[in-house]
């Protein structure tokens, strides 16, 4: 069996695991998908915020579709065969965004904030939607770049709020302010690729001398630059973390 033919194979899996992870979120009662609804902002009374539960599944059943589309989530916006992962994780952020836009400004909403997973899942969207904007050039596919740059706003604004007490949370401002930045020029380079990799490492770099170690928080941002990589910028190993 050829190169081709192997990464054929291997992507018509992609997609069988991608329908599935759908059918499986579709499955849920309504009641935990309607992320249209506005939350209301009163206390919760049964000590769970119910009404933010559909956001946080939606987001859930995110992370693991960019897991899925991993190993095509920067060809898939330069090689037409690959466009339905594009579309697929391009989708889904935007979707999961939009949801936690409606948030209230509450303690549920604050104490969901905080969670590593709301975190780390929220930074995952934001760097999928990034992808959308500096592959622009090479895109097949045509977006509302515009509206993708205020949910991306939005998103390192959210977790922005959590920058004094989460590690998690300065990490991925500092790594989406300079992919931000890199997208601002990215028209004009040769090797939009190669220098998402060095925004990446510069942002390590950076990072090397002041950033703390934190042993109680654990994560899972998903990043097609190698894990080694993102060991680095968040400080500690992700391969015990589960899915």
């Amino acid at each position: 069996m050829s190169r081709t033919e192997n990464v054929s194979t291997k992507y018509e899996e992609v997609i069988r695991a991608d329908n599935e992870l759908k059918s499986l979120y579709l499955s849920w009662p309504q009641a935990l998908r309607d992320t249209n609804t506005v939350p209301s902002d009163c206390p919760f009374s049964d000590n769970l915020p119910a009404e933010l539960m559909p956001a946080m599944l939606l987001m859930s059943t995110a992370q693991k579709i960019f897991t899925v589309h991993r190993q095509f989530q920067l060809s898939c916006f330069r090689d037409r065969r690959y466009a339905f992962s594009q579309l697929s994780c391009v989708t889904i952020a935007e979707r999961c965004i939009e949801a936690f836009q409606r948030w209230p400004d509450s303690l549920g909403t604050r104490i969901c904030r905080r969670m590593w997973t709301t975190l780390s899942y929220m930074i995952s969207c934001c760097i999928t939607l990034l992808f959308a904007l500096l592959f622009r050039a090479q895109n097949p596919l045509t977006y509302d770049f515009d509206r993708i740059r205020r949910y991306v706003e939005f998103g390192k604004d959210f977790i922005g709020k959590e920058e004094r007490t989460s590690s998690i949370a300065r990490r991925g401002v500092k790594l989406l302010s300079a992919l931000m930045d890199l997208e601002k020029s990215s028209e004009f380079s040769a090797d939009v690729e190669a220098d998402i990799g060095n925004a990446i490492r510069q942002v390590v770099l950076a990072d090397e001398n002041t950033a703390e170690s934190n042993q109680t928080e654990g994560y899972q941002i998903v990043f097609p630059y190698g894990q080694d990589l993102w060991d680095s910028l968040m400080g500690e190993s992700l391969s015990n973390v589960s899915l």
